[in-house]
Parts: C-alpha cells; sequence; structure tokens
C-alpha cells in the first residue's frame, strides 16, 4: 500500500523539480529580454505559458493523492468504529 503513496509522492516532487527548472529557465531569459534581447521575451511568455500548464497539472495529480488518502481515511475510520462495536457486544 505504501508502495502507491510513494510512486504518486514521487510524482508531485518530480512536478515540483520540473517546474523549478522552467523558473530558472525563464528568469535567465527574463535577464537577457532586459538587456533588449527580443527572442528572450517570446521563450519567456511560451515558459510563462508552460509553467502554468505544469501547475495545473501538478494540482490535479495532489487533488488526486489528497482524495485518495481522505478516502482511505474515511475507511479506517469505519472498519475501527466497526471494531470497538463489536468488542464492546
Amino acid at each position: 500500500m505504501r508502495m502507491k503513496a510513494d510512486y504518486k509522492d514521487n510524482m508531485i516532487t518530480l512536478s515540483w523539480e520540473e517546474m523549478k527548472k522552467l523558473v530558472i529557465a525563464i528568469e535567465f531569459d527574463v535577464q537577457r529580454n532586459v538587456r533588449g534581447n527580443l527572442h528572450s521575451g517570446i521563450r519567456v511568455r511560451k515558459g510563462l505559458r508552460d509553467l502554468c500548464r505544469q501547475a495545473h497539472d501538478l494540482i490535479k495529480i495532489m487533488k488526486l493523492v489528497d482524495n485518495k488518502t481522505s478516502e482511505q481515511r474515511k475507511k479506517q475510520k469505519k472498519i475501527l468504529n466497526l471494531l470497538k462495536v463489536n468488542k464492546q457486544q
């Protein structure tokens, strides 16, 4: 069971690392654009759109993981409650 959580945690971490790399690349092009390089401005805008897409994907992954975790907690609570009822009887 922890194997699946590790895989999803790894997906979140990998997505986050990719986003950080993209921000660094965008920052480099922003500096070049400030110095007058027009083509780097085009790359910055494209990079920002990509960053927005990646952020959206990361949010989707995190929501899926959170929903699964929430469902698992609810199931565990039900099982614990059933065990408590059985012990009392």
